[in-house]
C-alpha cells in the first residue's frame, strides 16, 4: 500500500489536450460513437415495431424526435468537450 502522500490530489493535476494519452482520447471518441449508433439502432427498431403495429401517429412522433435528437447530441458533445478542456 502506498503512503498517503504518494499520489497528488486529482484537483491539482491538470493536463492539456496535447498531454492526454492517445488511447484515452480514442476511448472517449469510441464511447460517443458507440452510444450514438446504439441509440440510432434502438430508434430504428422502435420505428419498425410501430409501423408493424400501425401506430402512425407514434411513428411521426419518433421521426420528429430523431431529427431533433441529432442537434441535441451535437450540442451535448460540444458542451462536454468545452467543459473537459478547461
Amino acid at each position: 500500500m502506498a503512503p498517503s502522500g504518494a499520489y497528488p490530489a486529482a484537483s491539482t493535476v491538470a493536463r492539456s489536450l496535447q498531454e492526454t494519452p492517445t488511447w484515452a482520447l480514442a476511448t472517449v471518441c469510441f464511447v460517443f460513437i458507440f452510444v450514438s449508433i446504439l441509440i440510432e439502432h434502438l430508434i430504428h427498431l422502435l420505428t419498425h415495431w410501430l409501423k408493424k403495429h400501425r401506430k402512425t401517429a407514434l411513428v411521426e412522433a419518433v421521426e420528429k424526435l430523431k431529427s431533433g435528437m441529432k442537434f441535441n447530441f451535437f450540442f451535448f458533445l460540444s458542451f462536454f468537450l468545452s467543459f473537459t478542456i478547461r
